[in-house]
């Protein structure tokens, strides 16, 4: 029989503060008084000396081992060697266990610690103090664990969130949605813990840094109570039992996991493995907890302690369920300044160093192009219910009224058009996914769509809900056996979902689909939303394009400017000054001698190679002196004329050598 099916000492406080007096000298002719603390299931209590809180008497299970119970002797004494912790630690006070008979003659071995003033974290108001100093204490705890152990350690323990195969067997205590959350949970453990285990770090761990075990004043936790959950386990343990607390009747999950997940990792650093398995950890802990809870109610009725989390633990498992876990480990690592994924830099390295086929029937590059934004100040959606037909209306008025053939929508603009109850932020309900994470090309519906590079259908849906995508498709790319990324296309015709299947190879230039039309589109103006992505993130239909401006950071790595396929010129994305404008100005400050050329000048805002790019976005051909056999921007001449400016930086008046060597140079 193990301690959690035995019952906890049966006390009679009369005789215990007797027997206190008489084994313990400095107890003795002492007023002593004792109040009774939660415990699952040993005897706690507060001695009060004179009505002084001065220490912890705990009397075990009677079925708790002696080698257990030393080896928490063994750590408080080597913890409170360590200066980062030992103020935040009880002090043994006992010099031995002695053994105490409870009222049905069970040996009990007993215990005396320092009582720690304070209130419980349970009990305390959060504050980003507060949890800075939670994440710092757990640091420095994982820190000083790591030099430490003790054969007692290594046991299997029920409440060990990184071994919880035994759950199975109690999945059918649960029905409906609490069943399905369990199951839910189980399969994720067993897919970032357990096939996971190989890559993290062991050591002795606390085991149970819950909010009733952590002590409080001043608005920092300043004491860590209870050793009896140590463990020999993955180190991260500690941390994701903390979280699985902390997070409780939160209804910002940003907050804590920012503050406390950076205090701790810039102690302690968390390396890039555990955070795979780190909020697998926290539901596992959820788990065992509901489930323990179940089971112990039926065997202790009342004990209310035993389940003292339970409906804190549902609350929060109920939250954390709609949360896609990869979303969890991308934000965590990008805190904590890792690459979301192994192969980030090689993919956007490919990206970037790759020429890719039009996505449309022409060139984006030479046709005339207008932003169409959609911000709080847009004309398109400003006081408007998102109908798609009076927008449509005005994006074309707007096109045609600046001579553009088709519209751009922004990446990472915040959008003023995200209206539902879907758009709410799972992680803090104060936020809004409202930032864009696509590109989006507005054009007539019907237009073509063509693969930028060959790849393989990966999604092939119909997300047939207002304001979603309507018909989909995700491409896969692989640039070796190794690694892979994906481009998705929304907003299309059914046509594609007749005339292809998931599976099937697709060639760079091939036709994929078309643009569809509101109300099939997901009811949006005609448009196509292209985005580039990383990772699906276990995702099989579909995939968010929108971003809460908390999450942005990760979610531009997850999924990066798609302009590194489309290669639009990055100066049509910044604003730019009025043609007109310029033109009057240049007129008062610079002489007429200086022509201009053509009817209809040309603004040009950026060039490289042979091409001038001008506001619109469109590429002229520049055949004007040596441009076209140097090319604009050529890094061997910007060298050059680097190198020769920071020397010196005249003209032809003086004397210098380097005029003579140019002018060799260019006879010879």
């Amino acid at each position: 029989m193990s301690v959690f099916n035995s019952l906890p000492p049966k006390i009679n406080q009369y005789h215990l503060i007797k027997w206190l007096r008489a084994n313990y000298p400095f107890l003795n002719k002492k007023n002593l008084s004792l109040n009774i603390l939660n415990s699952e299931r040993d005897k706690n209590y507060l001695i009060k000396v004179n009505n002084k809180s001065l220490y912890v008497l705990k009397i075990s299970n009677p079925l708790e081992s002696k080698n257990f119970l030393e080896m928490q002797d063994f750590l408080l004494a080597n913890l409170n060697s360590r200066a980062s912790i030992k103020d935040f630690i009880p002090k043994k006070i006992h010099s031995t266990l002695n053994i105490y008979k409870d009222e049905i003659g069970r040996s009990c071995y007993v215990r005396i610690l320092s009582y720690i003033e304070g209130q419980i974290f349970a009990k305390s108001k959060a504050s980003k103090e507060l949890e800075l100093s939670l994440g710092s204490l757990l640091g420095n705890l994982s820190k000083e664990l790591q030099n430490l152990g003790h054969a007692s350690s290594f046991r299997k323990f029920e409440w060990d969130p990184s071994s919880i195969d035994w759950i199975k067997k109690d999945i059918n205590l649960f029905k409906g949605k609490r069943k399905t959350i369990i199951k839910n949970n189980f399969q994720e453990y067993e897919y970032f813990v357990k096939k996971n285990k190989n890559n993290l770090r062991f050591s002795l761990t606390h085991g149970d840094a819950n909010n009733y075990n952590l002590v409080v004043k001043n608005n920092k936790v300043i004491g860590l109570l209870d050793f009896g959950d140590m463990i020999f386990a993955p180190t991260i343990n500690d941390l994701a039992i903390t979280l699985s607390y902390a997070l409780m009747n939160k209804s910002d999950l940003y907050s804590p996991l920012k503050n406390i997940i950076l205090s701790y990792h810039n102690i302690f650093s968390i390396t890039f493995d555990e955070f795979f398995s780190l909020m697998s950890l926290v539901k596992s802990r959820l788990t065992i907890t509901v489930i323990m809870a179940a089971k112990q109610r039926k065997k202790f009725p009342n004990n209310a302690y035993l389940s003292i989390s339970e409906k804190d633990a549902w609350s929060l498992l109920y939250k954390l369920d709609k949360i896609n876990p990869y979303l969890f480990i991308y934000f965590l690592r990008d805190l904590c300044d890792y690459p979301i994924t192994n192969n980030y830099s090689k993919i956007i390295d490919y990206l970037k160093n790759n020429k890719f086929s039009n996505i449309l029937d022409f060139d984006l590059n030479r046709i005339n192009k207008s932003t169409i934004y959609l911000n709080s100040e847009s004309i398109f959606a400003k006081n408007s219910t998102l109908n798609p037909k009076p927008i449509s209306k005005k994006i074309n008025s707007y096109l045609i009224k600046n001579n553009s053939s088709i519209g751009i929508g922004l990446y990472r603009e915040k959008r003023n058009v995200y209206k539902g109850k879907n758009y709410v932020s799972l992680l803090n309900p104060n936020t809004r996914r409202d930032i864009h994470i696509g590109i989006d090309i507005f054009a007539s519906a019907g237009t073509f769509i063509y693969s930028p590079l060959n790849g393989k259908i990966l999604i092939l849906t119909d997300n047939a809900f207002e304001f979603d995508y309507g018909p989909t498709i995700v491409l896969e790319h692989a640039i070796d056996k190794k690694n892979r990324f994906y481009t998705f296309y929304g907003h299309l015709s059914k046509k594609c979902l007749k005339l292809l299947h998931v599976g099937q190879k697709i060639k760079k230039g091939q036709v994929l689909a078309e643009i569809g039309n509101y109300p099939i589109n997901g009811n949006w103006p005609p448009h196509l939303h292209f985005q580039i992505i990383m990772n699906m993130m276990g995702e099989k239909e579909n995939f968010p394009g929108v971003s809460e401006d908390i999450l942005i950071p990760m979610w531009s790595k997850i999924s990066p400017d798609p302009n590194l396929i489309l290669g639009i010129p990055n100066s049509f994305f910044k604003k730019h000054e009025n043609i007109d404008n310029l033109i009057l100005k240049r007129r008062s400050l610079v002489s007429n001698n200086l022509s201009i050329s053509y009817n209809k000048p040309l603004q040009f805002l950026e060039a490289k190679d042979q091409y001038f790019y001008d506001y619109k976005g469109r590429q002229y051909l520049d055949c004007v002196n040596n441009i076209s056999h140097v090319g604009h921007c050529h890094p061997k001449i910007h060298e050059a004329f680097v190198h020769q400016n920071e020397k010196l930086n005249t003209n032809t008046r003086y004397i210098y050598k380097i005029m003579n060597d140019y002018s060799e140079k260019l006879l010879s």
